[in-house]
Parts: C-alpha cells; sequence; structure tokens
C-alpha cells in the first residue's frame, strides 16, 4: 500500500487510535497471515481466547472474522475438539493449523464474484453449446445431444 493511502494517527492521539490505523493500514491478507502466524504457535490447537490473548492489538472480531476465513479456506480447521477457557463457561471450539494435521483437505482459494462480463460469457456459451446439441440432434447423436443441452443449462445457472 503506498505511504500515502496508510492510515494514520498522531503522536498524542491515545493507544486505541494508533491500533485501529494499523488495523485498517493492513489489508486482509496481512491480518489473515497475521491470524496465522499466531495459529503456527499452537500445535496443539488454539481458540479463539487464545488468539485474542495473543493478539489484542486487532480486536476480537477482526481476529474472529480472519481466523473464519482461514477456516473457509482449510488453512485453520476444526480439530473436532471443544474446552471451556478459564473464566469462561461455554466450551470454544479448537481450532488448529492444517501443518499440524495428518491428511488435511486441499487449501481453497478465495473465489472472486461473477462480474456481469463474466455472465455474459456464460450465457453466449450456453447458447453456442444449445446450437452444438441441435445440429447433434439432427445427426442422430442424441446421446451427445442431451448431454451438450444439459451443459448448457449449467452454463446458463452460472449466469443467474
Amino acid at each position: 500500500m503506498p505511504h500515502d493511502q496508510l492510515a494514520h494517527a498522531r503522536r498524542t492521539d491515545p493507544l486505541t487510535s494508533h491500533q485501529a490505523a494499523e488495523a485498517v493500514t493492513l489489508g486482509l491478507p496481512e491480518l489473515q497471515a497475521l491470524v496465522e502466524q499466531v495459529a503456527i504457535c499452537f500445535p496443539d490447537g488454539f481458540t479463539d481466547v487464545d488468539l485474542i490473548t495473543a493478539r489484542p492489538d486487532l480486536g476480537p472480531s477482526t481476529l474472529r472474522t480472519r481466523r473464519a476465513e482461514l477456516v473457509a479456506r482449510n488453512i485453520v480447521l476444526d480439530s473436532m475438539r471443544r474446552v471451556r477457557p478459564d473464566g469462561h463457561t461455554q466450551l470454544h471450539t479448537v481450532w488448529i493449523h492444517r501443518s499440524f494435521v495428518t491428511n488435511p483437505p486441499e487449501i481453497c482459494e478465495p473465489v472472486r464474484p461473477a462480474t456481469p462480463a463474466d455472465k455474459a460469457e456464460a450465457l453466449a456459451m450456453a447458447a453456442k453449446l444449445e446450437n452444438e446439441a441441435r445440429s447433434c440432434r439432427a445427426q442422430g447423436l442424441a446421446m451427445f445431444a442431451d448431454f451438450l443441452t444439459e451443459c448448457a443449462q449449467m452454463m446458463r445457472r452460472l449466469a443467474v
């Protein structure tokens, strides 16, 4: 991020202002990396309470949200264990970094939402597939035509 786009706090501002400026300056990948660094420090797993204790400078909501994003990508996994941290009445999930798990699931990369251009391309492809299906049907290739029609329907669903 260019220096002129960084969030700033004055030297005389309270600590919370400096923490807020740091959080705004850091983008999502950087915040996720900070949460992942904490996760790697807990080979037996960690709770959100551990995460918040390790990085109180980032705020509980930010930390839980970034942890959830890492869970969605299979970088941090549910250990299937629950513990009651000291001073807490409810059970908390124990999360674990994938590097400490035998045969972890594949990492899921974030997917960008479909743009209007993507949707238009899917509709155009659906039209081509339907034309091919009609041509195949005319040639007596019903099974292949059915397959192409099914593909065209999938492309139309992707365009929604």
